[in-house]
């Protein structure tokens, strides 16, 4: 039996309410891909997301295999479908966050549905075509896994640079899986388990040394939630890359760091740390279940720049229970902190995590839309309301020192930094 396939990392679909999410090559399906071909499958991938094809394209595209592999958010569920409603003639495969969460919808659609991790099932799913909604096994050695397949991504088409670095060829890496924090706002530890897992320095170090090698790394980003989790490995990694010339940013929360760690880091390459501050309210942090406060962030992004680490503060604004005053406070808070970078995310109740749960018993939402996002009321605000009123705030926070927007618009193609910028300065009719 033939068994030649393609995975499928579908594009997003057009709309202005959704925020795009950075074109990063899918690790999760090079990882896959490479325990294919460890089994004798030929494997190729195809990043629509990145080249935005169309299904209809893509769908002549998967005539030339035998099986079809889709993943994919969330967000990009309802082109998965879609792209499946066009592949009748081929067996296929979902997997990834959206089938882990929804796999009664998704079967509907696909002849077999991963839920979890699928590099160990798929191989014997694949060669004996093997149909339903099928438990995938935790990996607890990620060791255990051959290096992602970048080979099989054009990855010179990715962007290279990042907005911290200033290495010209920066790779994405994810060293670990699994989350022990209970956010009530995130749905990580729905799909990945609540078990920290991660990858050893000496297999990171080697697949830095692999990248440096074969693609001319010249930095490193960390692309994971909990890098700095084991501090033991965390000092690890940083002895066996510190002579690797190479920079480095990673994510962290704000309470794993020290003045010691920090140091440590910033000898090894490390340039910059992305920290999900969340809110300037200390109300809300505890109703998120964050387990920190705003004055060890403070203290965190103090100590970052004092040795040289640039920061980036991402928050949610929007949040069930939260209060207009309480995101002028957040707005307020992210000018006192001050970040090299600054996101601001409007919320969406996003399935799987404890908050959408709440948000969907307590029918806090206008609407529930296809993909199953949750539209919030917020403090008597419509969820239209809530995003006029999420544009002010970000408009006021980049108006308060011009150098954030020109961030922003140098990052930008000539092409579309004017209409971001028009974009960016509407204003609103928001009570404020």
């Amino acid at each position: 039996m033939s068994c030649k396939v393609l995975l499928v990392n579908p594009c997003q679909p057009k709309s202005e309410q959704m925020q795009e999410v950075e074109k990063l090559p899918p690790l999760g399906l090079a990882y896959l891909a490479a325990v294919l071909e460890q089994n004798g499958i030929p494997t190729d991938i195809h990043d629509d997301y990145l080249l935005n094809w169309g299904n209809e394209r893509v769908s002549q595209l998967a005539q030339n295999y035998d099986v079809i592999g889709i993943t994919g958010l969330t967000a990009t569920s309802l082109v998965a479908i879609d792209l499946a409603k066009r592949l009748t003639n081929k067996f296929l495969i979902c997997g990834g966050a959206h089938a882990t969460l929804f796999p009664e919808q998704m079967i509907q659609y696909f002849d077999t549905v991963v839920r979890g991790e699928g590099e160990i099932i798929t191989p014997y799913l694949i060669k004996n075509r093997i149909k339903g909604i099928i438990e995938g096994e935790q990996i607890l050695n990620l060791d255990d896994l051959p290096m992602p397949a970048r080979h099989k991504l054009p990855l010179e088409k990715y962007p290279l640079r990042n907005e911290f670095l200033n290495a010209n060829r920066v790779f994405s890496m994810n060293t670990s899986r699994g989350c022990p924090y209970n956010c009530s706002f995130c749905s990580v530890k729905t799909i990945w388990g609540r078990t920290y897992r991660s990858f050893s320095p000496g297999r990171i170090a080697d697949e830095i040394k692999h990248l440096i090698r074969k693609y001319n790394a010249t930095g490193i980003y960390f692309r994971e939630d909990n890098f700095t989790f084991d501090r033991n490995r965390v000092v690890n990694i940083c002895k066996l890359i510190k002579n690797f010339d190479i920079e480095w940013v990673c994510e962290s929360r704000v309470e794993h760091l020290d003045i010691d760690l920090i140091k440590i880091m910033y000898d090894a390459g490390c340039r910059a740390i992305w920290f999900g501050t969340e809110s300037g309210s200390n109300r809300v942090l505890k109703l998120l279940h964050k387990g920190v406060d705003k004055e060890k962030a403070m203290e965190t992004f103090r100590l970052c720049k004092k040795y040289g680490i640039r920061t980036g503060a991402s928050f949610i604004l929007g949040l069930p229970g939260e209060t207009k005053k309480e995101m002028y406070e957040t707005l307020n808070f992210a000018h006192k902190l001050n970040s090299y970078w600054t996101w601001f995310n409007y919320y969406l109740g996003i399935p799987g995590s404890d908050l959408y749960d709440k948000i969907i018993k307590d029918k806090l939402y206008d609407r529930l839309d296809e993909r199953k996002y949750a539209w919030v009321r917020v403090d008597g605000m419509s969820s239209d309301e809530m995003i006029k009123l999420h544009r002010w705030i970000k408009f006021l926070y980049l108006i308060k020192k011009p150098i954030r927007l020109w961030r922003i618009l140098i990052k930008l193609s000539p092409k579309t930094w004017i209409l971001a910028l028009l974009k960016i300065t509407q204003i609103y009719k928001v009570k404020l």
